[in-house]
């Protein structure tokens, strides 16, 4: 019964792992790629989320980008389930502060990734952000200002 289990998981495992690696890749480097390990642990199975660089795996914990990666990772993740899901929810996701471990040198990039995937699967993606950067690359960008205790805004 285990062994269904792990085919079953294998069965999207390929297409998780080049999607996670793409927007891995278009923030970081070509040296970096997601692995999913699927294995049988204490005779249940169990899937394992995995950064693979220059060859070595390590555990999205072990994060070397300073939060970064887990940042990029996630995000693919989750516009993977919501491509994954049986019956589709509108084609609006709202996310709140994505990116914010990614360095300053890098956020233009998971910008540039973001609009990749938008474009790619009619998606749109409502960000609440602070990172300049990230605001530049949105199509329409509003700035909420406060004043008096009265909320304005303004449009990019």
């Amino acid at each position: 019964m285990n062994s269904i289990g792990i085919l079953a998981q294998d069965s999207v495992k390929e297409v998780i792992e080049d999607l996670v690696t793409k927007a891995l890749q278009t923030v970081f480097t070509d040296e970096y790629s997601f692995v999913v390990s699927n294995e049988i642990n204490r005779n249940k199975p169990e899937t394992l989320l995995k950064v693979r660089k220059n060859g070595y795996e390590f555990m999205l914990k072990d994060d070397l980008e300073g939060g970064g990666l887990l940042d990029v990772v996630s995000f693919a993740l989750r516009v993977i389930l919501w491509a994954f899901e049986e019956k589709k929810s509108r084609n609006t996701i709202v996310l709140d502060e994505p990116g914010k471990f990614i360095s300053d040198d890098k956020i233009d990039l998971f910008g540039l990734m973001i609009k990749e995937i938008s474009s790619s699967l009619g998606l749109q993606f409502c960000i609440v952000t602070h990172e300049g950067a990230l605001i530049d690359s949105a199509d329409i960008g509003y700035t909420v200002i406060q004043e008096n205790g009265i909320s304005k805004i303004e449009a990019k």
